[in-house]
């Protein structure tokens, strides 16, 4: 009976925590790591500013410097501005700038243009201005600290318990747009 007891207990607070990270609010501040980010424990109260150097197609990227200098901060994971999160894009690509947040729920939503230079064609010589690039979402699953970028596949393997997302992701023209409204839809089932 013990047990029993001690296992619903175990189920109901996994369940809470689940259930509240739907909910997130975080505190204004920069972030060290994904644990900082997932217990909210930002850094000391550095004072920073959050500067755009681009802004293009829809994509914005940022960096941050100390407050009243062109000094950059650098180790920093994440920041947080108004509950929107602006992740360090060396979790998933090029170092030197951030990407902000779209929406947040167990995944949280980013949009960033990523080239083909920096996978395979980084060694055939080809220059980059002849390499096309593209829109890609990338997501930062708030259960596993894992930054995930939403090629075909990784849209599959995420819809795989949610078969109506994932017929509904195959019959789409897997354009980045639906691929974000499918993933708002997959944060509304947790």
């Amino acid at each position: 009976m013990r047990i029993l007891l001690l296992a619903f207990l175990s189920i109901i607070s996994t369940t809470i925590t689940i259930s509240a990270q739907g909910d997130y609010d975080f505190p204004d501040g920069l972030y060290g790591s994904f644990e900082d980010l997932k217990r909210n424990r930002a850094m000391s109260a550095m004072p920073f500013e959050s500067r755009l150097i681009y802004n293009k197609s829809g994509i914005s990227r940022y960096s941050i410097t100390k407050e009243a200098s062109y000094r950059k901060i650098r180790g920093v994971y994440c920041y947080v501005i108004d509950n929107h999160i602006y992740l360090n894009c060396g979790e998933y690509g090029k170092k030197g700038y951030f990407v902000r947040s779209h929406f947040s729920g167990r995944y949280i939503y980013f949009d960033d243009i990523i080239g083909r230079e920096n996978f395979a064609f980084a060694h055939t010589g080809v220059t980059a201005a002849a390499v096309p690039s593209k829109v890609w979402g990338v997501v930062l699953d708030m259960r596993t600290g894992k930054t995930i970028k939403l090629s075909n596949r990784k849209v599959k393997k995420l819809l795989k318990d949610y078969p109506k997302l994932l017929r509904k992701y195959e019959n789409s023209d897997k354009k980045n747009s639906e691929v974000k409204a499918l993933i708002k839809e997959l944060n509304d089932q947790f």
